[in-house]
């Protein structure tokens, strides 16, 4: 498992809503079921990006200052991971972290395997 991987998906960990710099900008993030979370006490900070699963999470209505629960997978230096994250939508801080879903050579594997169906197509 990659370092970075190892290190988000042990615990919980600081996350910030990164380019949206009001709620208004998040809620659109919302919206469009894709959100930029910081997690700033990696080295240097890491920006993840994220589709959101918006069956899995908890949005809160427009306006609401409950804290949102966003959940959504990607693929982070060649794993696949699920990203948890509890924000609250007027501070645009909260936590977050990460679940190995596929290490790298599962990953691997399994593209080779898409793209090869994908050509006999």
């Amino acid at each position: 498992m990659d370092e970075l991987v190892r290190f988000l998906s042990e615990g919980s960990h600081k996350v910030l809503v990164d380019r949206a710099k009001t709620p208004a900008d998040f809620r659109t993030s919302l919206d469009d079921g894709f959100v930029l979370l910081r997690f700033p006490d990696t080295r240097g900070g890491t920006t993840l990006g994220v589709r959101l699963d918006k069956s899995r999470c908890e949005l809160g209505e427009s306006g609401s200052t409950n804290t949102v629960k966003l959940t959504g997978t990607l693929v982070l230096n060649y794993n696949e991971i699920e990203l948890r994250a509890d924000i609250d939508p007027t501070s645009l801080e909260g936590t977050g972290s990460v679940t190995l879903i596929a290490d790298e050579p599962t990953w691997r594997a399994k593209r080779a395997a898409q793209s090869a169906a994908a050509a006999t197509n």
